[in-house]
């Protein structure tokens, strides 16, 4: 390519002059287009205003299965609603949800970076379908981006996998920079890896798609698959040789990448409406539990912890499961329950159950004596513990600080 060429690619809108020639009519090179993508990916232009954009569509039929997982939500999305604060997912229709993906000249953003593919998955009455929208040339992107916006008119939300930090960011730049409005501000926008990470933490070691794809949905990749740090390069590929054939694992990349997206909405949508019936390791169990814990749905959430803890769990996990449990009893009132729960915290060297207890002793259950044996021993267990000093000092402050106020009560310790 020549420098015009060049610079076309990092998104400068430049017009040769009136007789200026490209490198390659210079020098007398062939026709780069030796192996157009049509001939390797089936599609069709669909013409704009701006001119012609590339597509193709696959359609998935609605009994297809991803692994171990269906596309279809057998469920209400209420808690998925909730989660991701929006207001009307659970009224949608199926086919009013778009499920977007884009590969792009690059990974780390910013103007000069630009998406050259954008998948689009939706439901229809034919199934699951995803159309991908394909620039053959960086001066085509208005009318990829027109085709892509007449399209995105149709949906009320979308989901994405780390769209809110990358995706969609990038194409409102794009559409900034070609003067178009962005199409995304009245859309929804549940990001599907805020969830990954919430729902997966303490079980994966990563959340990143490919790691879901194989310990939660099921999902192999065939050899035809691209990595994606190699998508840019294959790309900036085909436009200096007009060889599309190694574009095809870059199709292939992406439409895998939207169908696990729809997979794995089914598969969260499921599992935060009905974790009971899930069949749910329970590491799972207690995160879905504290998602419902942070929505107000507390005795739901009580039972999943208290499920969770039933079925085992890695010690550190079982200990803090423990505490969040307890403290969800006391703020529900629960006080004999959430002593029960405390002691038994006690028991494996919790110092914050030892202050737990001495407060809920003397201020909901009234029982000084209780509530200084407690300190007592909880500044005991502080001493055997080998703590930083300056956590050492702050439970030492608190303890004696409620020890000397009892005491001045006349209070004694309980036999």
């Amino acid at each position: 390519m020549d420098i015009f060429d060049r610079l076309k690619l990092y998104g400068a809108r430049l017009e040769r002059q009136s007789g200026q020639k490209p490198q390659e009519q210079i020098t007398n090179q062939p026709s780069p287009f030796i192996c157009p993508i049509e001939t390797i990916v089936p599609g069709t232009d669909r013409l704009t205003e701006f001119g012609p954009t590339f597509l193709t569509n696959k359609i998935f039929a609605p009994d297809y299965i991803h692994g171990q997982v269906g596309l279809v939500t057998k469920t209400g999305m209420d808690m998925m609603a909730a989660w991701g604060k929006s207001k009307r997912l659970t009224q949608l229709k199926r086919s009013q949800i778009a499920f977007l993906d884009t590969e792009t000249s690059g990974l780390a953003g910013g103007t000069g970076t630009y998406a050259f593919l954008v998948g689009l998955g939706f439901f229809n009455v034919d199934g699951f379908n995803v159309t991908q929208y394909f620039m053959r040339d960086p001066s085509a992107e208005p009318a990829l981006l027109a085709a892509l916006n007449e399209h995105l008119s149709s949906f009320q939300a979308i989901i994405t996998f780390n769209g809110k930090s990358f995706d969609i960011p990038l194409l409102n730049t794009r559409y900034l920079l070609n003067r178009f409005a962005p199409p995304f501000t009245d859309l929804d926008h549940i990001d599907l890896l805020h969830l990954a990470r919430r729902l997966w933490r303490d079980r994966l070691a990563s959340r990143a798609l490919g790691d879901l794809e194989r310990h939660i949905l099921g999902v192999l990749r065939e050899q035809d698959e691209v990595p994606g740090y190699l998508i840019p390069q294959y790309y900036f590929d085909f436009l200096s040789t007009g060889d599309a054939r190694p574009m095809a694992g870059v199709f292939y990349h992406n439409i895998i990448d939207i169908v696990s997206l729809a997979a794995l909405f089914d598969h969260m949508a499921n599992i935060l409406e009905s974790p009971e019936k899930s069949n749910l390791p329970s590491l799972d169990v207690v995160a879905v539990a504290r998602l419902y814990e942070e929505n107000g749905r507390l005795e739901n959430a009580a039972d999943l912890y208290e499920s969770g803890l039933s079925a085992g769990l890695p010690e550190t996990v079982y200990y803090k499961t423990i505490e969040r449990l307890a403290t969800l009893r006391r703020r529900q009132g629960r006080y004999d329950l959430a002593v029960a729960l405390w002691e038994k915290a006690a028991r494996l060297g919790s110092i914050d159950a030892y202050c737990e207890l001495a407060k809920i002793y003397e201020h909901h259950l009234k029982h000084s004596e209780e509530a200084l044996t407690w300190s007592l021993k909880g500044l005991i267990l502080l001493q055997e513990k080998m703590l930083p000093k300056y956590v050492y000092q702050s439970w030492q402050k608190d303890f004696n600080k409620r020890i000397d106020r009892l005491r001045k009560k006349g209070v004694h310790e309980s036999n």
